[in-house]
């Protein structure tokens, strides 16, 4: 039950800001950006302890028709809308946004770990300026 409490907490701390960095930003390609170096800081302010709240259990649990599994499936599936829900807003077709949102979470998810491994914000850094520019591609068509 703590377990699943503090997942619920870490995506929930997750969304809120991703939502404010998109929400804030001038278009999709910033926003994400932004979510970058905010997960960046938050690397190097934990001492490279920071990760995803959803992909140790996702990667480690087996049974994946639990409570704990369904939540970080929420979690996951909540972060793809919000990525989708700003492409759209930005006039990306529905379909392509869908695929781009996945590929920013799963980005994500890889350099969190890279940056981890590496003891290192850059993986972080980088990735999120190349989805950037990948965005600002996509919108422009």
């Amino acid at each position: 039950m703590l377990i699943l409490e503090a997942v619920r907490v870490g995506i929930e701390e997750a969304t809120r800001v991703l939502r404010k960095c998109l929400e804030e930003a001038e278009d999709p390609a910033a926003g994400v950006r932004e979510f970058f170096q905010a997960a960046a800081h938050e690397m190097l302010d934990s001492e490279y302890l920071f990760g995803c709240p959803v992909a140790p259990i996702v990667l480690d649990t087996p049974d994946m028709d639990t409570d704990l599994a369904r939540t970080c499936q929420a979690g996951l599936d909540e972060w793809e809308s919000l990525y989708r829900s700003a492409l759209e807003s930005a006039g990306v077709p529905a379909g392509r946004a869908a695929r781009v949102a996945r590929t920013i979470l799963a980005a994500m998810e890889g350099a969190l770990m890279m940056a981890r491994s590496k003891r290192s914000a850059a993986p972080l850094e980088e990735v999120g300026d190349e989805m950037a520019e990948m965005i600002s591609s996509v919108i422009a068509g």
